[in-house]
């Protein structure tokens, strides 16, 4: 029985190639998605998309970017963090010239914290 990754796009990618060898070597759908513990369906989607597009990645998204919360971003707040836990929301935000709000994201989204004190 084969892992299913979670949803990072190079595991994804990895995992949809796999599919793809057995699709190539002939094996049927049903055994495919029995071996990777996945639906028919998962597997018929892999073959469809390799045959129009001729790859089994997924295609850049459109839509808005992020433009604050960035990875760089989150591991400066990070550190702050880690240099001084009780820094309030607000005063973070000032140094790190973000709004309030998205501060409080990276802090409870992005960091998993409830609160700094």
């Amino acid at each position: 029985m084969y892992q299913q990754p979670s949803h990072d796009s190079s595991k994804m990618s990895d995992f949809r190639s796999k599919i793809l060898v057995h699709i190539k070597a002939g094996d049927k759908v049903n055994e495919i998605a029995t071996c990777f513990d996945v639906l028919r369906n998962t597997v018929t989607n892999i073959r469809k998309k390799y045959e129009t597009t001729g790859m089994v990645n997924n295609l850049p998204r459109s839509g808005r970017t992020r433009s604050v919360r960035t990875e760089d971003k989150v591991e400066e707040i990070a550190a702050s963090i880690e240099e001084q836990p009780s820094t309030p929301i607000r005063k973070l935000s000032r140094e790190h010239q973000m709004s309030v709000m998205s501060t409080l994201r990276v802090v409870k989204e992005d960091l998993n914290m409830k609160s700094l004190a």
